[in-house]
């Protein structure tokens, strides 16, 4: 999905999470009956609640890897077996800890100038589970400053039917004569934003965001 100024769904899943899967089957094959990429909640010990309202079990005890009930998580996976028509059991799977976060809410004034003005990347996103998730990309430098990324939700003007959003990074403590040397981070972020949208039953989503000097934004129609 291209970052410029063109309409697509932003439900569907981004090339990576895809790769993902076919390496995990090309390097680690048991039977399973399809493979799939879901964001959701941590639920139990092994298992967790997707954002498509199914209960997945895992062969093995999330407790081990220090996990708390209600953690935001991205997983690839195999299922293995429908255990009925919305819990299912499954195996191979990979985690990733999304960026998890209220947005920033904007209702009068301009925009703080403390959100910062360093480019951030929204390569792709989708919206599942009252949450805006995204793919994105920054510059980073080893062990130079820090990162604060934050999603602003632009209520200054109200539309009947539009969302606008904006992203922001900051790098704080950056040391310019190093960030030139900079390179590109990759992660995954979810912000909730369903109590901030139109009371309709479909809504228009507006995310705009800089990178490499360059505003680009993004504009889709999703299901409240």
């Amino acid at each position: 999905m291209s970052p410029h100024k063109k309409k697509n769904n932003m439900k569907r899943l981004f090339t990576i999470a895809a790769a993902l899967l076919l390496l995990a089957a090309c390097t680690d094959f048991e039977p399973f009956l399809y493979q799939c990429a879901v964001m959701g909640y941590t639920r139990t010990a092994n298992t967790i609640k997707g954002d498509d309202g199914c209960i997945y079990s895992f062969d093995f005890d999330m407790i081990e890897n220090s996990w708390d009930t209600g953690t935001r998580v991205f997983v690839l996976m195999d299922v293995t077996e429908a255990v009925s028509d919305s819990v299912f059991k499954a195996t191979n799977a990979s985690f990733i800890y999304p960026l998890y976060k209220d947005p920033i809410v904007l209702e009068a004034g301009e925009i703080p100038d403390t959100l910062g003005t360093d480019g951030i990347l929204m390569s792709d996103g989708w919206y599942s589970g009252g949450c805006l998730n995204m793919a994105n990309r920054i510059n980073v430098v080893e062990g130079v400053g820090y990162h604060r990324i934050n999603l602003l939700v632009d209520k200054r003007e109200e539309d009947s039917d539009t969302l606008r959003m904006q992203l922001f990074h900051r790098w704080v403590d950056a040391v310019e004569s190093v960030t030139a040397s900079a390179s590109g981070y990759s992660f995954y972020s979810s912000f909730p934003i369903r109590q901030y949208l139109p009371e309709k039953d479909s809504v228009v989503l507006k995310i705009s965001w800089t990178w490499d000097g360059e505003a680009s934004s993004l504009e889709a129609k999703v299901k409240r």
